[in-house]
């Protein structure tokens, strides 16, 4: 659905954080503000004295209001210095609208977001086409892995997981400004933290806009995202949750062999062997599984209730099904050495583990389940 621009003041906030603008800025202000914006804030990120004119004419335009660090210290600290602003001087009647400062947004699309915000009163994200030819390919590639780890990991598509253009309501500033990050990975932190919450953006699909190197044919990118620096700290945002869920895992394991080998070498070594095979596998596993499911709603997803407790134990049954079974086979074909079946059996668990991880993630701690 197409919003409609009537020009007309709404009560929308815009939020620029500005490092090294382009000289159109105090241009584009203008535009969002004779659009119908109350105000804009804009963040001068220590941009140096070099870029004291743009800030100064953009300082004298009515309705703005400039913040200014003296030193460089990132986007995601830029945003926080707004958002802090903005919860001691606004109340929740109020949309909170951030763009960057490149031009990649257009005001028309500024305002369509800030019109779906206002209207519907939840997150909204404007999202850009990455299957347009004049997009260049770190930003098409970037965005597409991010896209498809994020899916994967909390359970839903986002067109465009790098996108600035966000809308947030008063209710959400508190924690936007708790939200750890300093440079471009806070935007993938916001992302993380609502969707843990089981918080998910609504979608509008805006313009794709990339200017161009003195008319010629080479897009350009007038972004300042450090390609190497700060897709490491987008990439250890995005997969903190997925190395924890593995860390959890290695612990797990650890107990669960532990805990087996002991059970089967001392505890009930007098049985025979299909049933001490049987006691010692359902014995570790009860334990480690009861420590890794705590460790994974305390440190991997942050919370649980019990459907998630009914969905793992599932799962747990399946796993300890073909463990046991393998064991079984391992001892009973290869070796009856109570060492050497605990590491064929850690191998076999490591292989069952990896198998199910998608799983864990989309059905047993599935984060849109919290969404319901």
């Amino acid at each position: 659905m197409q919003e409609h621009i009537t020009n007309e003041k709404i009560p929308a906030i815009m939020i620029i954080p500005a490092y090294r603008p382009p000289s159109d800025l105090p241009a584009r202000v203008r535009n969002l503000l004779s659009l119908g914006f109350l105000s804009v804030i804009v963040v001068d990120d220590g941009s140096g004295e070099k870029y004291e004119k743009i800030f100064e004419r953009v300082g004298e335009i009515p309705e703005v209001i400039l913040l200014t660090h003296v030193k460089n210290q990132g986007k995601g600290c830029a945003l926080k210095t707004a958002f802090k602003f903005c919860h001691n001087k606004y109340s929740e009647k109020y949309i909170f609208v951030t763009s960057d400062c490149d031009g990649q947004h257009t005001e028309l699309d500024c305002m369509r977001v800030a019109i779906s915000a206002v209207s519907n009163g939840d997150i909204v994200f404007g999202v850009r086409d990455f299957g347009e030819r004049d997009i260049p390919m770190r930003s098409r590639i970037g965005n597409r892995l991010t896209g498809f780890l994020y899916r994967q990991i909390y359970g839903s598509g986002l067109s465009d997981t790098q996108t600035g253009l966000r809308a947030f309501d008063y209710s959400h500033l508190s924690e936007l400004c708790d939200i750890p990050g300093e440079r471009f990975e806070y935007e993938m932190n916001v992302l993380i933290h609502f969707a843990k919450k089981g918080v998910f953006p609504r979608e509008i699909h805006i313009r794709t806009v990339y200017d161009r190197h003195n008319g010629g044919k080479k897009t350009a990118d007038n972004s300042n995202f450090r390609v190497v620096s700060d897709t490491l700290r987008v990439g250890r945002a995005l997969l903190g949750s997925l190395w924890a869920y593995f860390a959890v895992a290695a612990l797990g394991a650890t107990f669960d062999l532990t805990l087996f080998y002991l059970f089967v070498k001392y505890i009930f070594t007098s049985l025979p062997p299909a049933v001490s095979l049987l006691m010692s596998t359902v014995s570790a596993r009860l334990i480690s599984s009861a420590i890794n499911f705590l460790l994974n709603t305390k440190y991997v997803f942050g919370k649980s209730d019990r459907s998630a407790l009914r969905r793992y134990y599932i799962v747990w049954s399946a796993r300890l099904a073909v463990s046991y079974a393998t064991v079984c086979f391992i001892e009973a074909f290869v070796t009856s050495s109570p060492f050497a079946v605990s590491l064929m059996k850690g191998g076999i668990d490591f292989l069952i583990g990896i198998v199910t991880c998608k799983l864990q993630f989309s059905w047993v701690f599935s984060f849109r389940e919290y969404a319901k």
